[in-house]
Order: C-alpha cells, then sequence, then structure tokens
C-alpha cells in the first residue's frame, strides 16, 4: 500500500492531513507519504544511502532517525533505563512503532547479529570446549578464553622451547 489515503491516517494516528504536528513538519508529511506498507506490518520508509538501512528525515535543522520520531510522537518519551528501540521485525527500515521496543544499548546489540552478538550467545570454544564455569575466564574488557585451550596453547608453547633448547645444545 503507498500514499496519503486511508494509509496516512492509519499511519501514526494522523486523524487529518491538516493536524498540526504534522503540519509544520512537511519532511515529515512527505515521509510518511512515501511509506510501503508490507503483509508483515512493517512501514517501510525510503532509505537513504550511507544510513545503515534506517529512514532519516531533517527535522529543525538536522537529521532525525524515523522510527525514533514517530515513536515518540505515538508512544511518548523512552521509559527510565532504556536508550535504544529495538526492531522486533530486525528490518532498520521499518518504522512502525508496533514493530519497535525500548531497550538498553547492550540489550539491543545483544539481540542482534554483529560479533559481539555472536560471542555472547557462543556456548562453545571452537576446539569444542564448553565456555561456562570455571572453563571460562576473562580477556580484555569484554572477551572470554577458554582455560582448556590456554593450557594447551602453553603445554604446546613449552614444547617448542623446549625443543629449540635441545637442538642449540645438540649443535654446540
Amino acid at each position: 500500500m503507498r500514499g496519503r489515503g486511508p494509509a496516512c491516517s492509519r499511519i501514526c494516528g494522523l486523524r487529518a492531513a491538516s493536524d498540526r504536528r504534522w503540519a509544520d513538519n512537511p519532511a515529515l508529511v512527505r515521509a510518511l507519504s512515501e511509506l510501503v506498507i508490507t503483509e508483515s506490518g512493517c512501514w517501510l520508509g525510503r532509505v537513504n544511502s550511507g544510513n545503515q538501512g534506517y529512514v532519516r528525515i531533517w527535522q529543525r535543522g538536522k537529521q532525525v532517525y524515523l522510527h525514533k520520531l514517530l515513536y515518540a510522537l505515538n508512544v511518548g518519551t523512552l521509559p527510565e533505563g532504556t536508550t535504544d528501540l529495538d526492531h522486533l521485525c530486525r528490518t532498520p527500515a521499518c518504522v512502525n512503532p508496533d514493530h519497535l521496543e525500548p531497550v538498553s544499548h547492550r540489550e539491543n546489540l545483544l539481540r542482534g547479529q554483529g560479533a559481539c552478538a555472536r560471542k555472547a550467545r557462543q556456548t562453545h570454544c571452537k576446539r569444542g570446549h564448553e565456555l561456562s564455569g570455571g572453563n571460562v575466564r576473562p580477556k580484555g574488557q569484554f572477551g572470554r578464553e577458554c582455560r582448556a585451550c590456554i593450557k594447551i596453547h602453553a603445554a604446546a608453547r613449552r614444547a617448542r622451547k623446549r625443543d629449540r633448547r635441545r637442538a642449540a645444545q645438540a649443535a654446540a
């Protein structure tokens, strides 16, 4: 579905095209008129390049994310302790407030598909050792290491060092 007709009044609770909240911002009216409603209920906006898939518009001299603006206008401000809006539909171009959930920045990162989230969901190291309990030690500020693998690496390093020492003694 495309255009301002019935979809426009359904989107964001617009009562009329002359509603003062919207009339003051032609960029917002234009963005709403360009929304495409999918079968899954996503309201897809036109994505500008370089936004990682998010829709932005100009609001009072600066660019704002359309999903954040529509959430604020329809639901209100973010609850205490939350900083991000998580797209439950996993579609960054979706601006439907029903598909957004306020969460902390950490929670939003862990729900995603980035390296940080993948590592946090990892239950076993690459050699198959379980990453839980006493088999895990912190690595750096956010990482973790498998203690069993550390022992394997240390034993191999000691063996290489011993072999080099013996080879040097044999050559002498």
